[in-house]
Parts: structure tokens; sequence; C-alpha cells
């Protein structure tokens, strides 16, 4: 009887909880001043019950949101009692300004339920000297005011003194401008004020496509900074003051690097001819031939090699001026392009095969072209070295063979028997009988299902190739698997590189590339919390969540953390992704 008052006493309270207040929606955030580096935490709170709906926020377009999470409470404060439930989410500022945030809004019996709203003032980065900073960022240019399609360097640094994990990197829009990657990544030290930094230079090659000013966005850069927690007593030894004893914590970063802007000028009319082909830069033509001697008839190959650094992409055969002398053939150019840590540029290569049309020593004809060069201001003329080729007779004369008709003579040939048969002789109608076809029979109808099977397939053949053609989203899941297995071998030569970051950062991003692609969306920017949650609506297990942010984790420390692992430790580590991607592919569908 005593069980049984204190289950009805139980269920009393749990109603004069839920009746106790009415229904309400408050927000609030951790602070309403920031700048571009930090991170909001909106907190909305549901007053009078713990099984509400979710709240559904307002438009944040000034705000990139995550979710983090809710949580329920209950208390009670002088005799009151109050329940109610908590949405936590984290606000990442896009730009400076004043913003107002809200109202939220809940529904509950067919009532719309606001929310107050809230006035966040968003500010630059501080004025601070980044010398003193723990981890900073900085973006330069190689010039700020270039001609249409000259070549700028754009160099992203990061700078940090202290421990990082799970670095992310948002580019810049670069509108108005054709990007160029430029090598990879390096990663060295250098001092500062005193100080010891280890910075990573990312450099890209930059073309301006129009004239006039452009603006290149701030780069931004998530983060967790490594924090070491300070201990007293027995864990105050430094030996213990390590993540592998859960000692550490993680602070969330926001770095923004300043914007950058570009006055680019118009290429000057002045010495332009039509032999500009719109190459800016600095470039050189080279000529050779296959053969200089041969004879009529032969062919010789003659190579034109354009060289150089700047927009080679935009290189375009020159014109081959018209000769009685050589029969000429146009063969495919081809481009190799070169992307040192220097500079963008490459060599464009036309081939032409001759077909000399007489004896002697012809002359082989010189190509021309101009580029402008950016740092002397003008319009340079390049021009290919004339060469010769001495021709020789052929070696075989056509020969005149005369057929002359000695006679005619007749004759009759005897008949000759070729063979003998004995053709059957039927002396009944029966052999009459006409021969019937069983449809039934199983040779027929496998004869007959061939083109019924045939067309079938090639329909959903055909509706699978336009939906590859039509929905990207389903391209990219179906080939994640396909491309990520690509970059395996690539990965494998990195696990025997000690010292080095280039087996952490390749894996790390052939996984979020694949990731990227089963989801539909940019696989680069992704952090190991977005990961979770874009999982988390595709109803995933909850272990595999877990184990794919772990694995993510792991590799960004490997990366920016300076931790580094066994050769056997790597491989297990790759021979889990690798499970992992093939689970994920068979249960992400798209």
């Amino acid at each position: 009887m005593g069980k049984g008052k204190i289950f009805l006493a139980s269920v009393i309270l749990i109603i004069q909880v839920e009746n106790a207040h009415a229904l309400s929606l408050t927000a609030k955030v951790d602070k309403t001043e920031a700048t571009l580096e930090d991170q909001i935490i909106l907190t909305l709170s549901i007053e009078g019950t713990r099984r509400a709906g979710k709240p559904m926020l307002p438009p944040l377009p000034d705000f990139d949101m995550i979710p983090r999470g809710s949580s329920t409470r209950m208390q009670i404060i002088n005799g009151t009692i109050t329940s109610g439930i908590d949405y936590n989410y984290l606000l990442i500022p896009k730009k400076t300004g004043t913003f107002e945030i809200g109202p939220a809004t809940i529904q509950e019996n067919g009532e719309t339920i606001a929310s107050n709203t809230i006035t966040l003032r968003i500010a630059s980065s501080g004025t601070r000297p980044q010398a003193t900073q723990d981890v900073f960022i900085t973006t330069t240019v190689s010039s700020t005011s270039p001609y249409v399609n000259e070549q700028i360097i754009y160099t992203f640094k990061l700078y940090r003194g202290v421990k990082i994990a799970n670095a992310s990197l948002e580019n810049p829009s670069f509108e108005g401008l054709r990007v160029e990657p430029l090598g990879k990544e390096q990663e060295y030290e250098t001092v500062m004020n005193g100080r010891p930094f280890v910075v990573t230079e990312i450099r890209q090659a930059l073309f301006p496509t129009r004239e006039g000013t452009l603006e290149i966005g701030p780069a931004k850069l998530q983060c967790e900074i490594v924090m070491r927690s300070r201990r007293r007593g027995l864990f105050d030894d430094p030996f213990f003051d390590d993540s592998f004893f859960g000692f550490s914590r993680s602070e969330p970063k926001v770095l923004h690097s300043q914007p950058i802007t570009l006055h680019v000028k118009p290429l000057p009319t002045e010495g332009k001819t039509p032999l500009f082909g719109g190459l800016v830069g600095n470039f050189n033509i080279t000529t050779t031939l296959s053969k200089r001697q041969l004879s009529v008839g032969d062919t010789t190959t003659l190579t034109f090699t354009i060289k150089g650094s700047g927009n080679i992409r935009d290189a375009a055969s020159p014109e081959f001026p018209p000769s009685t002398d050589f029969k000429v053939y146009d063969d495919k150019p081809t481009l190799a392009v070169q992307d040192s840590g220097e500079g963008f540029g490459g060599t464009f290569t036309i081939k032409k095969a001759l077909v000399p049309l007489k004896e002697g020593s012809l002359k082989v004809p010189s190509v021309a072209f101009t580029y402008f060069h950016p740092e002397l201001g003008s319009y340079e003329l390049c021009k290919s070295t004339p060469l010769s080729i001495e021709v020789l007779p052929t070696s075989d004369k056509e020969k005149l063979n005369l057929v002359e008709a000695l006679g005619t003579t007749t004759s009759k040939e005897e008949i000759k028997i070729l063979g003998k048969d004995i053709l059957p002789i039927n002396t009944s109608l029966a052999a009459l009988r006409p021969y019937r076809i069983d449809p039934w029979h199983w040779g027929y109808l496998v004869c007959f299902s061939f083109p019924l099977i045939g067309y079938v397939g090639t329909v959903l053949m055909k509706k699978r190739k336009e939906r590859l053609e039509e929905d990207l989203g389903y391209a990219r899941s179906k080939s994640a698997l396909k491309n990520f297995n690509k970059k395996i071998p690539l990965i494998k030569k990195q696990l025997k590189t000690e010292g080095s970051t280039e087996f952490y950062r390749l894996t790390s991003k052939s996984l979020k590339d694949f990731l990227g692609d089963k989801l539909n969306i940019t696989g680069s920017a992704l952090t190991p919390l977005e990961v979770e949650h874009q999982l988390l609506t595709l109803t995933i297990l909850k272990d595999k969540i877990e184990e794919t942010k772990s694995i993510l984790h792991t590799l960004e420390t490997g990366q920016f953390a300076f931790e580094r692992h066994s050769l056997s430790e790597k491989e297990k580590l790759l021979k889990q992704v690798k499970e992992l991607t093939r689970w994920l592919d068979k249960k992400i569908r798209k």
C-alpha cells in the first residue's frame, strides 16, 4: 500500500509540474557583443513543460548555425515547481555589424508562442598585435593593382603557437578571379618577437578576369585550441597533463583575415596588334624538326613549343603562313601546366606534319605572336626561328608496264563431271506433311525472351544515365566510394614517411570528400560537429557517428596538433577509414 501511495504521489507531482506555469519561450545568449573570431551560444528555453516540440528558429543569414543538442530540467524553488527544456545552438558570425535575432516561435494547442528578440553587435577582429596571440591567420597578395589576366600570388598563412585540432579552412569566393593552386601546402617554423610559431602556408595563383575594383573577402578558419587544465596534487605532475588522461579541454575559435581590395587595370591599346591572343606574363617559343633531310612524299614533324609563366591556359596556336612547298597536317595541341610554389605556368605544344611537294632546299615558315609583359607594361613579339629542309628526289621511279595482245584462240572444252550425288526419292504424300513449331519449347522461349530482356535493360540503362546527367547529387553519391578508392594508393605512399603530416592531410581530405559526395555538400569544409549533424538527419547508428567523429578528430590532431603515430597505428587507422566508407556507402542512399 505504501508503494502505491508513493506512485500516486509521483504522478500528482508530475501533473503539478506540467501545470505549474503557463508555457513560455525565452531566448538568451552568452554574450551580446563579440568579434568575428568568437562563437555565440544561443539558448531557447521552454518553460512550463518538458514535452514541447522543437522551436522554430528565425532566419539567420548573417550567421552559421550549428545545433548543440537539448536538455530537460525540473527544479523546486521555495515550494514552486518548474520544468522546461533548453535547446542550444552555436552561432558563428559571417560579417560585422548590428543584428537582431528573433523571435523564435513554437506551436502549442494551435497557438503560436514567440520568444523575445536579441540584439548582437559584431566587431572586426581585435587590434591586439598578432605576435601576442596564440593562433592567427594572414592573407596577402603579390600585387594590389594588376592588369587583366595578370598573375598575382595569394598567400594564406596560419600561425599557431599552441596545439589546435579540427581545423577547417573556408576560402573566400574569389569573385571575378580565376584560381589556380600552387603546389602543396608548406609547413615551417618561424620566430616573431622572440616567440616560436609553426606556420602552415598555402599559395594560389589568381588571374583577374575583368577590370575595375575587386574585393577578396576574408578567409575563415574554424578550429579548436587545445587548452591544458591546471590541477593540483598528484596530477600536478606534467606527465599527467595530457589529453590521454583527459586533463585537457578545447576552446572553439573562428579566425578571420582582413579583406583585400584589388584595382584591376585594363590592358593598354597602344602596341596591341592582331598577333595578340590574350597571353599575359613572360613567354618564349622554340621550334624543332624531327627530320632535316627527307625525300619528296616523306613526312617530317614540325613542333612549336610556347613556354612561360602566366595565363598559359589561354594560349592558342599561332597562324601558320600558307606555303606552296608543303602539305600541312595539324595535330591536336597539348598543354602541360606547372604549378610550383613560385608561380603558375606551363608548356603549350603545337605539332604539324609537313609533306614536301618538290625537291631542293625548302624554307619552313616561322610563326609569331605577341604577349603582354606586365612588368614592362608593353606588348612583346615572340617569333619562331626559321628552319630549312633538304628534300631529295624520290628513290622509287614509277614504272610504265605495257601489255601486248599476242592473239586469241578458241577451243571447245569437254564436259567434266564435277561430282555425283543421290537425292532421296519420296514415294508417298507423307513427305509433304507440314512442319509444326512448338512455341512453348524452352529453346524458342529463350530466343523470344532475348529481345524483351534487351529492351528492358536498355530502358533501365537509359533512365540511369539520364538521372546521372540530371541529378548531380545522385551522380556524386554513386561515384563517392569509387573516387575514394582511387586516392588510397597515394595515401599508402605516405604511410612510411616519418614526421610528415601528409598522411593525415590526404586521409582527412579523402574522407571529407567522400562524405561530401554522399551528402551532396562541400566536403572539404566539414567539421566533425557538422558531420554529426548531417548523419543524425539520416538516422545513422549512433556508434558509427561517434566512430566517424573520432576518426576525423584523430586525423585533424595528427595534422595540426603535432601528434604522430607508428606505422602499424597508421595502417590500422587507414583500414578503419576504408571499412567505415564501405559501410557508409551502403547506408547513405540518394
